[in-house]
């Protein structure tokens, strides 16, 4: 049935449209083209580039050294540099990266000459820790000292209580719980150790897991801002490198379980890239010799990256995240019985 109340159907004329039509049309089209464009321009330049390493030229530079600890001092805004092994023997020397170059610094005191110290900035005293090491009077002088660096010297600390002399030990800060995260290491008396220890500015208080990273020696340990855990990648224990990746989250360790894991190895570089909210880990020593491939972390698995240029293989490096740069700076390291004195930025 048809009915009549419906409207007669509407005739479309296809006569040419006037050209003011014609040149809105362009205009509203190319306008809409730009607007595409300019989205995608403001994209493109919002994300960062690929990350790289380049090698740097400073003006002066630390010697050739191996196993020196290092430390972001976020109060000053440098990366601080001490001890080592070079020249044959252990060293004492602090040196500060302002981002261009390194400074020789000269404070009233400092920690005895050692190799294999564990440092870490302390965010919640302001003030760089530095503990234990292999000190400079024979091979089985191992150390339990703490000293702290305020930017301009260094004071020995009297704890109550401390961790048992080691070296070789992991540490990093804890941001979620305001405490420094010591781990393992090796000493005389005990061979490879897997104990626990909390630092909370005044004292060291040992902590019990009912689940640890193995007894073990050249861990590489950085805190997790994105994630708020503590991440460990294992070292050496007991004459073998496993891929094995464990977490602190203030309280227990846990393993985890990542689809793709780096090589077992020791003796890495390992730091927190606040650029890119992930963990970035640089070479070791693995079961068939030196390694020198980049890899990071994001929370959940490791991924290998593939920068243009990279540092020579290498182990004991020492590395920091520089936060004044947004960039990680690398120096030294060992070659078999060379060591090495080039600095290197990641980011």
């Amino acid at each position: 049935m048809i009915r009549s109340d419906w409207p007669a159907p509407r005739t479309v004329s296809l006569a040419a449209p006037p050209r003011r039509v014609v040149w809105r049309a362009w205009a509203a089209l190319f306008a809409a083209v730009v607007v595409v464009l300019s989205a995608q321009s403001a994209v493109l330049a919002s994300s960062p580039a690929a990350a790289d390493w380049t090698k740097q030229s400073p003006a002066t530079s630390p010697p050739a050294l191996a196993f020196a600890s290092m430390a972001y001092d976020a109060a000053t805004g440098n990366t601080v540099l001490f001890g080592g092994y070079g020249h044959g023997r252990r060293l004492s020397g602090t040196w500060t990266w302002n981002g261009l170059t390194w400074t020789k610094q000269s404070p009233a005191t400092h920690p005895p000459a050692l190799e294999n110290a564990s440092m870490a900035y302390d965010a919640a005293t302001g003030n760089i820790l530095l503990f234990g090491g292999y000190g400079d009077h024979g091979h089985h002088d191992f150390l339990s000292g703490t000293w702290t660096w305020n930017g301009l010297t260094w004071t020995k600390q009297s704890p109550a209580t401390h961790p048992p002399a080691r070296g070789s030990a992991s540490m990093a800060y804890d941001a979620a719980t305001g405490n420094i995260l010591l781990f393992g290491g090796q000493n005389a008396y005990h061979g490879y150790l897997a104990d626990t220890w909390i630092w909370d500015g005044l004292t060291w208080t040992q902590r019990a897991s009912a689940t640890h990273p193995r007894a073990q020696y050249g861990a590489s340990m950085a805190y997790d801002a994105a994630t708020g855990d503590i991440v460990l990648l294992d070292g050496n224990g007991h004459g073998t490198t496993l891929p094995d990746t464990w977490t602190w989250d203030g309280s227990t360790w846990t393993q985890q379980s990542p689809a793709t894991s780096p090589p077992g190895r020791a003796f890495a570089s390992m730091a927190y890239d606040a650029a890119t909210s992930g963990i970035v880990l640089f070479g070791g020593a693995g079961m068939h010799g030196l390694i020198a491939d980049t890899w990071t972390w994001d929370g959940s698995t490791w991924t290998q990256q593939s920068p243009a240029t990279s540092p020579p293989g290498r182990e004991s490096a020492s590395m920091a995240y520089d936060a004044a740069t947004s960039s990680i700076v690398l120096f030294g390291g060992s070659i078999g019985n060379h060591n090495l004195a080039d600095t290197w930025i990641w980011g």
